[in-house]
């Protein structure tokens, strides 16, 4: 319904020649894109909303563009354009005196840039900082317990993962940042350990079970699979957990994310040796850390090597 009422809307726009509605509705159809997994859909938006963009040049649909081709960019494992586009939507925003959205958009985005970089080190600090300042707030200690947990903090992660209040979460779904602050849980829960804190989370996802998890236009975690799998791990349901990770693999494949495949099939190669099925882990790992090699995704090779899965390169955690 949403879908229609935007089309129609642009479709308007089109019939009046206005640009600046046609900017606007383009933003509402590329974040329901990706809400419903369209990736493709929300691609061909963005790139027909170039040659208005130059005609507009408003800095706010110049900044959502930049924060959409931050996110393509992470998909298709361009992690240094991805990057830069983001600091450059978080600039526009500083410009403009909006100093705090800046500081918040240009933190979402950058965590999953960083997770799969494996920098997130830096991150962990200023999100302590973060929380210290702005306490309570689930966006905040989602992140920090996933990027704790990612860092090997377990103290940090275990500590934030405690305050998340997951009453709130399930009633509370359609927040923006709900993705992030559920999918930190799963990574935290994962490295953690933490079975009780995995079973909760597996009830927030399980209803959301084949979608992509996503923050509006600002960032693509990857497919709600892949976090079920790190869940159903950590509950040593090992063959479901397998099932799941197949199906980020085949997901991921489908949209064109590359970090995200690699990644997907870390967590598989894993669960295909839990499973005994050794042959199929070992071409399962070579793909994973071929991809990882050549797109230099740290944080891929710091999640084989925790797995102990064997690869040719191996990297410490930083």
């Amino acid at each position: 319904m949403l879908d229609d009422l935007v089309g129609r809307i642009a479709a308007e726009a089109h019939l009046v020649d206005n640009d600046e509605l046609l900017l606007r509705s383009s933003k509402c159809l590329i974040a329901h894109a990706l809400a419903r997994g369209d990736v493709e859909r929300a691609r061909r938006v963005h790139d027909g909303q170039t040659q208005r963009l130059r005609r507009v040049r408003h800095p706010e649909f110049v900044r959502l563009s930049l924060a959409v081709e931050a996110s393509f960019a992470l998909l298709d494992g361009d992690v240094p354009a991805a990057e830069e586009r983001a600091r450059d939507a978080r600039r526009i925003l500083r410009e403009r005196g909006q100093v705090i959205p800046a500081m918040v958009a240009y933190t979402v985005q950058l965590l999953p840039i960083r997770w799969f970089s494996g920098r997130l080190s830096d991150h962990v600090d200023y999100l302590v900082d973060t929380v210290s300042a702005d306490p309570g707030r689930p966006l905040w200690l989602g992140s920090l317990a996933w990027a704790a947990a990612e860092q090997q903090r377990l103290d940090v992660a275990a500590d934030a993962l405690t305050q998340i209040d997951v009453d709130s979460l399930k009633a509370d779904e359609k927040s923006m940042d709900w993705y992030l602050v559920v999918c930190g849980m799963a990574i935290a829960a994962n490295r953690l350990g933490d079975a009780d804190a995995a079973e909760r989370c597996l009830t927030l996802l399980d209803p959301h079970s084949h979608a992509l998890a996503v923050v509006g236009q600002v960032a693509i975690f990857g497919a709600v699979a892949h976090f079920r799998g790190l869940c159903l791990s950590t509950l040593q349901m090992h063959e479901q957990a397998r099932r799941c990770f197949e199906e980020a693999v085949e997901y991921h494949d489908r949209i064109g994310a590359l970090p995200h495949l690699a990644m997907s099939r870390t967590e598989l190669a894993a669960e295909l040796i839990a499973c005994g099925r050794a042959k199929e882990a070992d071409i399962c790992s070579a793909a994973a850390l071929k991809d990882a090699v050549s797109l230099d995704l740290g944080g891929v090779l710091q999640r084989a090597n925790q797995l102990g899965l064997h690869g040719p390169h191996s990297v410490s955690s930083g």
